[in-house]
């Protein structure tokens, strides 16, 4: 599940719980950005720390000489890239929420088909068991 819709998640867990009433189903939600402008930021305070580490540590072990792009080693190491925080678009969870909904619908079908042949066929199979009985 998306980071941005997991403060969504034990509300879903418990909602399919009491829709579905027994048996055990995964749900996975995938949201693909097609066209989002995403903004990031660079942690300078990080990206700082990761400098002085790295050229400190590259002193005291003799390295040399020092990378002639800092940015582009130092932009790839964890932390100094800083996406905004998303916030949850309720145009889009509204639609997940019926994606959900249909496939809750669906799922308690099959059931239902499921259940209603499989009953069928054991009491059709018991009713024959017992036909040569009553005949004796």
């Amino acid at each position: 599940m998306p980071a941005v819709y997991r403060e969504k998640e034990i509300t879903l867990r418990n909602n399919l719980s009491h829709s579905l009433e027994r048996g055990k189903i995964d749900l996975n939600i995938n949201v693909d950005v097609i066209s989002r402008d995403v903004s990031s930021k660079i942690d300078f305070n990080t990206l700082s720390q990761y400098h002085r580490e790295i050229r400190d540590h590259a002193l005291e072990m003799s390295v040399s000489p020092p990378p002639q792009d800092w940015f582009s080693i130092l932009l790839r190491l964890p932390d100094v890239m800083k996406q905004d925080t998303e916030e949850p678009d309720n145009v889009e969870w509204e639609s997940i929420g019926k994606a959900i909904e249909r496939a809750v619908d669906d799922v308690i079908a099959f059931r239902k088909q499921e259940g209603g042949e499989m009953l069928a066929k054991v009491l059709t199979e018991k009713l024959n068991g017992l036909a040569p009985c009553l005949l004796q």
